[in-house]
């Protein structure tokens, strides 16, 4: 078995767990309106999609590969927001934001 087959069978996982470690920052233990959800997650999609759209005007090619970058780039900046808030209120509580962000950096 070759790199294709790694490809097919793990890709679609990755982007599933980058969509989750994208999200997940902002679930809290309450529950919360999708606006509040659509109100936290919209700067990690915007930087997404602009950070993918340089990548492709400098030349990147390949669905999955976009796909997997547009994923990490959410990610990293979901996780990036949630370590600045958590920062701020208890600095020595932001080991889980700085793996998550480490987790999301590997990808990208």
């Amino acid at each position: 078995m070759g790199p294709p087959f790694y490809n097919r069978v793990n890709l679609p996982l990755y982007v599933a767990l980058l969509g989750l470690l994208g999200v997940a920052p902002f679930l809290g233990w309450r529950n919360a309106p999708p606006r509040v959800w659509l109100v936290r997650i919209v700067p990690a999609i915007a930087v997404g999609a602009v950070g993918t759209a340089i990548a492709v005007a400098l030349g990147a090619r390949g669905a999955g590969a976009l796909v997997l970058f547009f994923a990490a780039l959410a990610a990293l900046t979901s996780n990036v927001i949630r370590f600045a808030q958590v920062a701020r209120a208890r600095l020595l509580y932001t080991g889980a934001a700085l793996a998550h962000i480490g987790f999301a950096l590997m990808f990208a």
